[in-house]
């Protein structure tokens, strides 16, 4: 029976709902998603929770109006676990609950966006392909960005290995991650098109996706590419029955001399290109500061950390409170995982964690073969890469955790939707489930935008205080104004961190009032979060300042035993001891300055924060 072909209208609906899902993914990918729309701009959250209530009612209204069904998906007991997981590991830790309250509210948004788009896929609101489309163009749009920082980059005389595209990202490894999910999706499309110049066109924007990833030297992305670029091969090659030596040779014998020809070339090329990508692989190990070094020390941390608490971990989304005691300097960059998606949730969530992630592991295995096999021709290909895409974006994390960026996590999510759809979803039908989760999931989206409004509200007004604080040197003043922050979210570190900071600041020009209140803060500071050495670092400064020594001694000794091999800290220690009294060591000397990357507390806490995170106390070497 021949399909009938799409309505007018049907065609209409659809090429308006690509785009409505194309501006979408392509603001979020640009802006809204990214941390430069989250913390460095907050004149943009509230666009940004804007449209999410926009799209949240849009989706509602939807499926009132038209009827849609709810029908049952692979994670529903899934999440139940994950749940299990993150809240033990959070209640049997609460000195760091406020830590991982932060991680849980992305996690139950990327929940409740999995049931929103799961259900337009299962009443056929969208299909498989619009979301590809969609995620193509949002990628196209982000790529724009990378290619004229390269042509930029170019003009200015920088070197390939100096050029490291990040579009609006900020972060080579998270632009490294979207590029090469989208070239399996490119190259399927291209493989798909219907004329020469839409073939052109898909695998022209495959290439370039390529060389981005190149340019950007993420290497673990690079050894991702060639994971989904090897699983979207089998996979082609199983779709066409040819995987066996016999067909294989059957397929070859069939093909003309010039494409044979073309064939070899390209595979040659291809094999050349491959050992050059391994050898500047193996080669970047030497380079200072990329060497292997700086992950295994993050990976050995990880282990430590899940040896010490093996059932249920240290805390969700507390690996970064946790790595100062297991480095030697205050963190030259910030981590708020293990660059290994296992290890970080061995230490943060244990046994239980691993259980959830292994249970995870087997149940998408297991729906991505019961697609294949139902999936027929086009689909069936199209499913080809989405499954490589997904590989790719897990091996990716097996060697670092870009998707610790919203917008990263976004697009796993959306792969992840797109694997785990079945060909024919089922329908609910226990009663109980049919009321109840409709009744839930509304309950869920009206906390997070509830919760969304009345962060944004917050870290607006922060924000604006640390602006001012800085613009016009008004720094007890805006310390003050913090106070009324810190009493609506009194466990906000961020807050409290930033208070003593300020009012370190107007002590360094002679209040006495904003030097008590300093070292109140400070002391508050450091008794939630012991592990920060820079904290410790500037309460010495500060007891000193106010010729307390004995104090001032015993506090840098503790950002010693952080960070021994930081020589501010030794320093500092000298000053206090008054080793150095008869030098000529005691001149006032600068603060150091945070070293690119190293402003540990804004990862940790998703708060934009001052970027010098060292008072000038700490280099003035205060006399009596």
């Amino acid at each position: 029976m021949t399909k009938p072909a799409p309505s007018r209208r049907n065609r209409l609906v659809d090429l308006l709902l690509f785009l409505l899902l194309a501006g979408v993914f392509s603001y979020y990918s640009l802006l809204g998603a990214t941390f430069n729309g989250i913390l460095s701009l907050p004149e943009l959250l509230p666009i940004s929770v804007g449209l999410l209530v926009v799209l949240v009612l849009w989706w509602r209204v939807n499926r009132m109006y038209k009827g849609w069904v709810w029908h049952n998906t692979a994670f529903d007991l899934v999440f139940l676990i994950w749940g299990l997981a993150i809240a033990s590991s959070t209640l049997l830790n609460p000195e760091t609950w406020r830590r991982s309250a932060q991680g849980i509210w992305f996690v139950l948004l990327y929940i409740a966006l999995w049931y929103v788009l799961r259900d337009l896929l299962d009443n056929r609101a969208v299909t498989r392909r619009t979301l590809v489309n969609s995620l193509l163009l949002s990628g196209f749009m982000v790529m724009i960005f990378a290619v004229l920082q390269v042509l930029i980059g170019a003009s200015r005389g920088l070197t390939l290995t100096e050029m490291r595209p990040v579009s609006l990202t900020g972060n080579a490894n998270a632009f490294a991650n979207i590029m090469l999910v989208l070239v399996p999706l490119a190259l399927v499309s291209a493989i798909q098109a219907r004329n020469r110049f839409e073939r052109i066109l898909m695998a022209t924007y495959a290439i370039v996706a390529i060389i981005l990833i190149l340019l950007g030297q993420s290497r673990g992305a690079i050894v991702a590419l060639f994971g989904a670029l090897g699983i979207f091969v089998v996979l082609i090659f199983d779709h066409h029955e040819m995987l066996s030596i016999k067909r294989l040779s059957a397929w070859w014998q069939e093909q003309k001399t010039f494409y044979k020809g073309l064939i070899v070339s390209i595979s040659i090329t291809a094999i050349i290109v491959t050992i050059g990508v391994i050898y500047t692989l193996f080669a970047s190990l030497s380079v200072g500061g990329r060497g292997l070094d700086n992950r295994t020390y993050l990976w050995d941390a990880a282990i430590q950390m899940f040896d010490e608490d093996i059932l249920i971990g240290k805390g969700f989304f507390t690996y970064g409170y946790h790595l100062p005691r297991f480095d030697q300097i205050p963190d030259g960059q910030p981590q708020a995982h293990a660059h290994n998606l296992p290890l970080t949730v061995a230490a943060e969530m244990g046994l239980v964690g691993l259980l959830a992630l292994g249970v995870s592991t087997i149940v998408v295995m297991w729906r991505v073969l019961q697609n294949w096999r139902a999936l027929m021709g086009r689909e069936r290909m199209l499913y080809a890469a989405i499954v490589a895409a997904m590989t790719g974006y897990v091996v990716h994390h097996l060697l670092d955790t870009p998707a610790m960026m919203p917008l990263v996590a976004l697009i796993g999510l959306i792969l992840l939707v797109l694997i785990m759809t079945p060909a024919e979803p089922q329908s609910i039908k226990a009663w109980w489930r049919r009321v109840g989760h409709p009744i839930g999931l509304t309950t869920l989206w009206i906390m997070l935008i509830a919760s969304a409004i009345w962060h944004t509200n917050n870290y607006t007004q922060y924000h604006a205080l640390l602006r001012n604080a800085l613009d016009n040197e008004t720094y007890f003043e805006s310390a003050n104004q913090l106070e009324n922050l810190i009493i609506r979210d009194p466990q906000n570190r961020a807050y409290i961190l930033q208070q003593a900071y300020l009012y370190g600041l107007a002590a360094n020009e002679g209040n006495e009032i904003a030097l008590e209140r300093a070292i109140d803060g400070y002391s508050h500071y450091t008794r939630i979060e012991p592990n920060h050495a820079q904290g410790w670092s500037n309460l010495a400064a500060l007891y000193y300042q106010s010729s307390d020594r004995r104090r001032a001694r015993n506090i840098i000794d503790r950002a010693l035993l952080l960070a021994p091999d930081w020589g501010i800290y030794r320093h500092q220690r000298n000053v206090y001891a008054g080793i150095n009294r008869d030098a000529q060591n005691l001149e006032n000397i600068e603060a150091p300055d945070a070293r690119p990357g190293a402003n540990w507390a804004r990862f940790q806490y998703l708060h934009d924060i001052i970027e010098t995170e060292y008072l000038p106390q700490v280099g003035r070497g205060w006399r009596d």
